[in-house]
């Protein structure tokens, strides 16, 4: 028995969703950019006398990567990601990813593209302790904004 041309189309379409759901979620992200990884980590906030901090800056060769000159305080979540009640809460204070520290280049570039569908592992400070969380990466856009508040350095003597 020979396919009907309707039905041929329709599996094609079929098998053609993915790639347009995909192609989607690439238009939402703001940067341009292909999705990648994503972790549910929708808002940080960096907070000190060098809270240098920024996300998605462009390295030298062409890269993307999150800088953050202190260990940045998760301010918001996307619910989804730990709907088993386990995960990221705000208020998190993020460490290291994967054994990289937060702070470090590497560890800048690596959460700037997560691999997709892999198993993460973050080391947080949660209420004075040091915590893992493992979640598994989704394709998305990453984290969406970044607050950064620049204190006065107690052991330079700030002006009064």
């Amino acid at each position: 028995m020979r396919p009907r041309p309707v039905g041929a189309l329709a599996m094609l379409m079929l098998a053609f969703l993915p790639a347009m759901a995909l192609a989607q979620t690439a238009a939402a992200c703001p940067e341009g950019r292909a999705p990648a990884g994503d972790l549910g980590i929708r808002g940080l906030r960096c907070v000190g006398p060098n809270a240098a901090c920024a996300i998605f800056v462009a390295d030298a060769d062409g890269g993307l990567r999150h800088s953050f000159a202190v260990e940045p305080t998760v301010t918001e979540v996307d619910a989804s990601f730990f709907a088993d009640g386990a995960g990221l809460e705000v208020g998190d204070v993020l460490v290291a990813i994967d054994g990289r520290l937060i702070t470090t280049r590497e560890a800048g570039r690596y959460l700037a593209s997560l691999p997709l569908d892999s198993q993460v592992s973050m080391v947080l400070r949660r209420a004075g302790r040091l915590q893992e969380v493992r979640v598994r990466s989704r394709a998305g856009c990453g984290i969406r904004s970044l607050s950064v508040v620049l204190t006065p350095d107690s052991a330079g003597g700030a002006a009064n």
